[in-house]
């Protein structure tokens, strides 16, 4: 077993004058909401701790984030449509502040996250005024898609919820080495994916096509040629105590 220490990133925002929301980065799979005077959420750091065990060792990987996220907020003026307009209910333009988390997913793409929205955002870039300005026009398009620029029921409680705050914890996350996870023993139901997609090839030495394929018993098998070296170093590779 390998022991990682991994940091959670959660997020915490006031809803109202009791209650609190938890989300944790790259943990869609939960939320939870609480009341603001209860101190510490053992229960929600058990589950975040099984989810990340629950893991493969690659699909571990996809909740760790490469660079700590930043929290920052977007001014967005909004106007009412023509037709909303004609309706007199809702006449001049409006502006919201809407916090939002980002973060550098690698040297090439960087996300962000829109909890008010519940709108998630990837592009290829970096953290700069030039994503914020992407980012702004895919919160306008989240909100027409929405129809909250139809009247103003909506968009006043944007403002509602408190300040959003990121919150850093860390845990220990226990994961299976690849050799454990070689040794495992497969399951009889799961289709072998090898027949499915390879290619088998027979090293060709020279002895001529039939008498390889007689050799090997495969009479199906391509000739592969200029493979021996390749060959013999996966076997090593293969052979060593961590595959």
């Amino acid at each position: 077993m390998y022991v990682f220490e991994h940091t959670i990133y959660k997020l915490k925002q006031e809803v109202g004058d009791e209650l609190t929301w938890y989300h944790a980065l790259q943990y869609p799979e939960i939320n939870r909401l609480a009341d603001s005077r209860s101190s510490g959420h053992p229960q929600f750091d058990q589950r975040l701790k099984e989810l990340s065990e629950g893991n493969e060792i690659e699909s571990f990987g996809q909740r760790v984030l490469a660079s700590d996220p930043q929290i920052a907020n977007l001014t967005i003026k909004l106007a009412p449509a023509a037709k909303v307009e004609q309706k007199r209910f809702w006449i001049e333009p409006i502006e919201l502040s809407i916090p939002y988390v980002a973060w550098q997913k690698n040297g090439q793409l960087v996300s962000a996250f829109v909890p008010g929205l519940g709108l998630h955002v990837t592009r290829e870039g970096k953290l700069d005024p030039k994503f914020v300005g992407d980012l702004r026009i895919e919160i306008r398009s989240s909100l027409i898609r929405s129809g909250m620029l139809n009247d103003l029921t909506w968009l006043p409680r944007l403002d509602e919820f408190g300040t959003l705050e990121l919150v850093e914890s860390k845990q220990k996350v226990r994961l299976p080495s690849a050799k454990q996870v070689a040794m495992a023993e497969p399951d009889d139901e799961e289709q072998e994916e090898l027949p499915v997609v390879g290619t088998r090839l027979d090293s060709h030495d020279g002895l001529g096509k039939q008498r390889a394929r007689k050799t090997l018993g495969n009479p199906d098998a391509m000739p592969g040629f200029h493979i021996q070296d390749r060959v013999k170093k996966l076997s090593e590779m293969m052979g060593e105590p961590e595959k």
